[in-house]
């Protein structure tokens, strides 16, 4: 079993053609040391959607994590 990943989706409506959502993620490490890294790591995703017109939309994902690196 690998490492247990909480996630929460709220979406905002702005305007008519666009919108927003803000995806919180936590990850706690559950799996055994030679699956996971033992760490407590986070992010914050924010996706945006622009519609265009009715059959084109932008869609952007801009992403921040916390990760744990080699050093710690």
């Amino acid at each position: 079993m690998g490492d247990l990943y909480l996630k929460l989706k709220q979406r905002f409506a702005i305007g008519e053609r666009t919108d927003v959502a803000l995806m919180p993620v936590v990850k706690l490490p559950t799996a055994k040391r030679s699956l996971g890294n033992g760490a407590v790591e986070w992010g914050l995703l924010a996706p945006v959607v622009i519609s265009l017109d009715e059959n084109w939309s932008l869609n952007l994902s801009p992403e921040v994590d916390r990760l744990r690196n080699q050093s710690g």
